[in-house]
């Protein structure tokens, strides 16, 4: 895990990244480099968070080939550099069969375990009826997201993975499967696979940012690669951020990966607290409306027509007070933060973007038994006037003994 954060405004866009790399459970490294200028004929970067590898390939590798090999391109805008590297992670020479079967299995055990949770198997027939009413709204919800591999057809995906399909199945249900529901349990994976935003908790965040040679105002893209399949790349655009198309936001705080530090000082409240808060409410309507059908005197009929009332007034009562919550924290926190943002000078925007990774790295120290965020951290600044700038840059080795390193790599770049 890691984190990192950008603070964009109109003087130009500050980045800060920590450098831990956790492998396995217990394992961390502290010397991983996440920040990746594309200078000196783009004044953009890239930023890197979840996952250390594409296909096997660590992504400094690909970023710093992705500069050699484009180093002459220069680009109007972030969106068509975003475009470009989408493109070239389609190429070739990253494809690696068996990675690419292995993050389909990893999205097909997560989606068997995440079924298993949730289905009733007090009995077979209440088993099957809660697993098609499951699979059915979660189809629905998957076809209603973009396609990240159009050019799968649901023959050829079944055609490839169905015997592997059928075993993982086997692996986590012990209950009968009748055809009928193999057969949505198989749509549903299809779906899921081939369309945006269906992670497979394996996934990369790549963040490009800056400025396109067309822009005066700093730009952002998040893109989500969650491996590939044969050549195509199981990748989608989550954020965006235009500074000139969004004149009534002129400042904007983006923490990616390990958020909770950054949420909480800007909202007052930390995602998990707000969720609990959330929680707590749905489950207090839910023992009200109990206790009215229950007291209600009616027939079983009339009882279930007052428990879907019941709980469509529920539904909106926690939609206004998640809406008037939401509403609250942007006035009083929100708001009054970003119009100072909005005015920070260059470095003072690197300094709060350091300290925000910093803030999360001493919390990740104190609660954690894993330190998931720490080591130096990287903080860059990017402006028009004056392009990429490192502010603090580490090295695994000492610079004052590697003049050469340097020297070469400014030749490279010239």
């Amino acid at each position: 895990m890691t984190a990192e954060v950008a603070i964009l405004n109109r003087q130009g866009i500050a980045l800060a990244a920590d450098s831990a790399l956790t492998i396995g459970q217990e394992r961390v490294w502290k010397t991983s480099n996440k920040i990746f200028s594309l200078g000196p004929r783009n004044d953009i970067a890239i930023m890197v968070y979840g996952g250390a590898d594409f296909c096997g390939i660590p992504w400094e590798t690909i970023v710093k080939d992705f500069k050699r090999s484009t180093g002459g391109d220069v680009y109007g805008t972030v969106r068509d550099c975003s475009d470009k590297f989408r493109e070239f992670l389609n190429e070739q020479k990253w494809r690696d069969p068996l990675q690419s079967k292995l993050c389909a299995f990893s999205i097909f055990i997560k989606e068997l375990q995440d079924l298993k949770a949730v289905v009733d198997t007090s009995s077979a027939a209440t088993f099957r009826n809660s697993a098609k009413q499951t699979l059915d709204e979660w189809c629905e919800i998957a076809q209603s997201r973009e396609k990240c591999l159009p050019e799968l057809t649901r023959e050829v995906f079944l055609s490839e993975f169905r015997d592997q399909i059928d075993y993982l199945r086997g692996e986590a249900f012990a209950e009968h499967f009748p055809k009928y529901l193999k057969d949505r349990l198989d749509e549903y994976l299809f779906e899921y696979f081939t369309r945006e935003r269906c992670e497979s908790n394996y996934e990369t965040g790549i963040v490009i940012c800056g400025y396109g040679s067309d822009e005066i105002f700093p730009a952002l893209d998040e893109i989500i690669v969650d491996g590939r399949h044969k050549d195509s790349t199981r990748a989608w655009r989550r954020h965006t951020a235009r500074m000139k198309e969004d004149p009534n936001r002129p400042a904007q705080i983006f923490p990616f990966a390990q958020r909770d530090m950054a949420s909480l000082f800007m909202e007052g409240i930390s995602p998990a607290y707000l969720g609990y808060f959330i929680t707590i409410i749905e489950v207090v309507l839910e023992l009200k409306t109990k206790e009215i059908v229950d007291n209600f005197s009616g027939t079983a009929d009339e009882k279930t027509v007052e428990r879907t009332i019941q709980r469509r007034r529920d539904d909106e009562i926690v939609k206004r007070v998640d809406e008037d919550f939401g509403k609250f924290r942007s006035e009083r926190f929100v708001q009054p933060l970003m119009r100072n943002v909005n005015s920070l000078p260059r470095d003072e925007m690197a300094a709060m973007a350091e300290a925000l990774v910093e803030l999360t790295s001493l919390r990740r120290k104190i609660d954690s038994v894993v330190q998931s965020v720490g080591g130096p951290v990287d903080v860059a600044v990017i402006s028009k006037a004056d392009g990429f700038v490192w502010m603090k840059r580490k090295h695994y080795f000492d610079p004052e003994r590697n003049y050469e390193f340097f020297d070469r790599k400014s030749k490279l770049e010239s």
